[in-house]
């Protein structure tokens, strides 16, 4: 294992390591904005794999056979996804570190929100740690593990074959050791803080189940609002009349005091989608909703 300051840097380390300037590395899309920033100021390129939605979301396999004959130096999961909330079965996990195995091309999986299943799910939802295929990073940080992002403290779990672990290991330590960014007290104070999860774990998952409920009874009350699929993390992706794009739905809603993300920040396509955090306290969320009903109702 070795420790970053935060996931952000967790992932420059890797795209600086794993890949030279003018290369380039797989990413969902739908998937997070952060990605192209950090691949940007390492002098990266990046290459979509398309996570398609029929009713629920899955694996595009022919894009991503696609994307892998570009020649990527990685492959970057998110399980759970941001934002749909959605993860790979285990016959897509299976295939995607096959494939990554065959072609001798590393795989870094970002399982932040693992622990945070919807209810009433309560098991973390399955991820990549331990595949002994590939070559496999795992990232896990204290912002959500512990819902302490000031903390500044993550981690890249390395596992595969011997001596690409190994060697994969030494490099990260040695860039690492060029920084030595995360200070001494939060590594000391590490395994309390770990101990402590379970306590904000409880109350996440509290959060979630009440928002998502109110969720559902804005859909039974207006289908023409819907949910896309989704099973963890802290966020929820919605379908809105397409009368509006989903960033003119956002403006609307934050003119009247209400936040949420247009889908075209994670490239979601075919219809307008908003996204919309799980987290705020359930009054403050059911507010938020009401106005957003009003809205679609053409009050």
């Amino acid at each position: 294992m070795v420790l970053t300051a935060g996931t952000s840097e967790a992932y420059a380390h890797l795209f600086r390591m794993l890949a030279d300037p003018g290369e380039c590395l797989l990413v969902p899309t739908p998937g997070y904005p952060m990605f192209g920033p950090i691949a940007a100021l390492e002098g990266i390129r990046l290459e979509p794999y398309r996570v398609a939605w029929d009713g629920a979301w899955h694996l595009d396999l022919g894009d991503f056979e696609r994307a892998l004959a570009t020649g990527p130096r990685g492959v970057i999961v998110v399980q759970p996804a941001v934002p749909a909330g959605s993860s790979f079965d285990a016959p897509e996990r299976a295939v995607i570190v096959a494939r990554c195995a065959e072609r001798g091309i590393p795989l870094i999986a970002d399982e932040v929100f693992a622990e945070f299943p919807w209810p009433p799910a309560t098991a973390a939802v399955p991820g990549f740690a331990g595949t002994g295929e590939a070559l496999t990073f795992v990232l896990g940080g204290l912002s959500k593990a512990c819902g302490l992002p000031q903390l500044k403290l993550s981690w890249i779990v390395v596992s595969g074959p011997e001596p690409a672990r190994r060697a994969a290991l030494e490099g990260l330590e040695w860039i690492s050791d060029l920084f030595l960014t995360v200070a001494t007290p939060v590594q000391l104070a590490l395994p309390t803080l770990l101990d402590s999860r379970t306590a904000f774990r409880a109350r996440v998952l509290e959060r979630l189940g009440a928002n998502l409920g109110h969720l559902v009874r804005l859909e039974q009350r207006r289908p023409e609002v819907r949910r896309v699929g989704g099973e963890a993390g802290w966020s929820a992706v919605l379908q809105l009349p397409a009368r509006r794009t989903g960033e003119h739905w956002a403006l609307d809603l934050l003119e009247r005091g209400v936040a949420a993300h247009p889908g075209e920040f994670y490239d979601l396509e075919g219809g307008a989608y908003l996204v919309v955090s799980l987290l705020p306290p359930p009054q403050e969320f059911d507010r938020g909703l009401a106005v957003l009903e009003e809205r679609v109702a053409g009050a």
